[in-house]
């Protein structure tokens, strides 16, 4: 993996596509319903494709990891990661995936393998980009968000809520503005950077065994 990845231009190009919902609306005031209705639209798309970026990102950081483990034996900073967070959920008596059997635990091929499926679930199954949502997929990574970049993880988790008010309102009118959701998307889309770089980075580091 390099950054930027593919995942990282993929979400600059959403973003770009999703900018042109905001045509004709003023930069710091909305005067009309529709205006207030393009603005609540852009929130939901482009919180749509940070959420797709964050899952895209950690499926290429466990795929790549995975793939270099079974055909070169290489245990980088996210298979580490990714057993320990198995391990020690096999052991969580709260935890409803399956017990594994004493032979697969002996096996690490098969335990990395038996993780890899687990975590896949747990990307597959995620609905958010709030704090609980970036831990929640990219910890068992070996990638903590707020150390990344604490900021950038407090902007996902704000732009969240904003997303979450603005779906369970059914007025139209919004307090925010084109100027104020545009900033937002750029700060969280550079602080993106980070994260991109800190999954390369992960991916690339290989652990002494």
């Amino acid at each position: 993996m390099k950054s930027p990845t593919e995942e990282y231009q993929s979400l600059k190009s959403s973003l770009k596509n999703t900018r042109k919902i905001l045509s004709r609306v003023p930069m710091h005031s909305c005067d009309t319903d529709p205006h207030h209705l393009k603005v609540r639209s852009y929130i939901f798309l482009t919180h749509a494709a940070f959420e797709q970026y964050l899952e895209d990102l950690a499926a290429k950081m466990l795929d790549t990891s995975v793939e270099l483990f079974n055909k070169h034996q290489k245990i980088n900073t996210c298979i580490f990661s990714v057993v320990v967070f198995e391990t020690i959920a096999q052991f969580n008596v709260d935890d409803s995936r399956k017990r594994i059997r004493s032979d697969v635990v002996k096996n690490l091929s098969k335990f990395v393998n038996l993780a890899n499926r687990n975590h896949r679930s747990v990307i597959d199954s995620n609905n958010g980009i709030k704090k609980k949502d970036q831990q929640k997929l990219l910890l068992p990574l070996g990638l903590d968000p707020e150390e990344v970049d604490l900021q950038t993880s407090a902007h996902l988790d704000a732009f969240g809520v904003k997303r979450g008010a603005v779906a369970h309102k059914a007025k139209i009118v919004t307090n925010d503005t084109k100027s104020s959701v545009l900033a937002d998307t750029k700060n969280i889309c550079d602080g993106l950077k980070l994260f991109d770089r800190a999954a390369c980075r992960a991916v690339a580091t290989s652990m002494k065994r």
